[in-house]
């Protein structure tokens, strides 16, 4: 799926999944001996236009809720399987869900939806390994430079002699005197 989420329209709420890809968009709710209350598929066209929904496939009845800029553009009521039913304006999304539950939704209600998308997904797996990165990029160079810088200085540093110890130790810390 290509998420999951909640869809609001009006005090109605509902747990469903995202369909955006062609074969969840042609497959949706079809097959399926039904669903649990309040739990359906939102599916997106990915653009505005009208909208047929075929309910061939389907084992059970449906409200379907045509959505166009997060408003309800049009609503279908208890589509039995076998019909098909169209939008009646353009949309770009549809929510199928439980015959009935839609009784009180209607033309022109408000839609919202929380939830996450795949794309919404994909960008959190992809960016997980930023705060890392920073890391990477911004303090390990730094470093690197330090540590060169170091063993450059020590290669550079004059060695002076009291009797027989080096001023600069191995380590490149200074030596005590040995009195």
């Amino acid at each position: 799926m290509g998420g999951q989420g909640i869809l609001s329209v009006g005090l109605k709420r509902w747990w469903v999944s995202l369909a955006t890809s062609y074969t969840e968009l042609a497959r949706g709710l079809s097959g399926i001996h039904s669903i649990p209350p309040w739990t359906g598929m939102l599916f997106d066209m990915g653009r505005r236009q009208p909208i047929t929904v075929s309910t061939h496939s389907m084992l059970f009845a449906l409200d379907v809720v045509f959505i166009d800029n997060m408003q309800v553009v049009g609503i279908a009521r208890n589509v039995l399987p076998g019909h098909v039913v169209e939008s009646g304006a353009l949309a770009r999304y549809f929510l199928e869900v439980n015959a009935g539950e839609c009784v009180s939704v209607g033309v022109g209600d408000s839609v919202s939806y929380q939830g996450q998308t795949l794309s919404a997904q994909a960008v959190q797996a992809l960016f997980a390994w930023l705060p890392a990165s920073i890391i990477a990029v911004a303090v390990v160079p730094p470093i690197i430079q330090a540590v060169r810088g170091r063993e450059n200085d020590k290669s550079k540093r004059p060695h002076e002699t009291r009797g027989c110890n080096d001023v600069y130790g191995d380590d490149g810390e200074i030596n005590e005197p040995a009195i």
